[in-house]
């Protein structure tokens, strides 16, 4: 797996889900963080720091790794309102209903342990990085809290829609 390369500041790694970054310099912020493994990437965009990683929704496959990008520095923004099921994760588990479960919500793909957030992201406020302004848009539908980000980079406006949509631009 290499870096796919979308403009000169916007960068891609495939894992068990999109991975963005948004470079200036050599600081990066991260769109969702996937297994973690694009952490052993960063030197190949010559990125020295992590400012923060965005998660558009909860789900272990955008997620699970986002302990590795902490463990080198990096803040972490989630949706507000599903805050809960990353810093409470564990919690949510020990108390989730698997049987005589009518509820078909996708919330079986919460992450395992708990993620320490630094921020909440806010629907329609905007987040603002260097000379980044990504809007916090809410994108409810693949889970009840899920939110997309969108913004201009160099030039081209873009939407990080987390798993709102499909391959092929097809929609959840």
């Amino acid at each position: 797996v290499t870096w796919t390369h979308l403009s000169e500041h916007l960068h891609c790694w495939t894992d068990t889900c999109n991975v963005y970054c948004i470079t200036d310099g050599d600081r990066g912020l991260l769109i969702d963080a996937g297994s973690g493994v694009v952490v052993d990437h960063l030197d190949e965009l010559g990125i020295k720091q992590i400012d923060w990683v965005l998660h558009t929704h909860h789900h272990r496959d955008q997620c699970w790794g986002t302990h590795r990008v902490q463990d080198i520095g990096a803040k972490v923004a989630v949706p507000e309102h599903e805050r809960y099921l990353f810093e409470n994760a564990e919690l949510f588990w020990r108390h989730k209903r698997v049987y005589d479960n009518y509820n078909d919500r996708s919330t079986f793909f919460t992450v395992g342990t708990n993620i320490r957030v630094d921020a909440e992201l806010l629907d329609y406020e905007t987040f603002k990085w260097r000379d980044i302004n990504l809007d916090i848009v809410p994108a409810k539908g693949h889970t009840h809290g899920s939110s997309m980000f969108v913004g201009e980079i160099d030039g081209c406006k873009v939407a990080f829609t987390g798993d709102l949509m499909q391959a092929g631009g097809v929609l959840y």
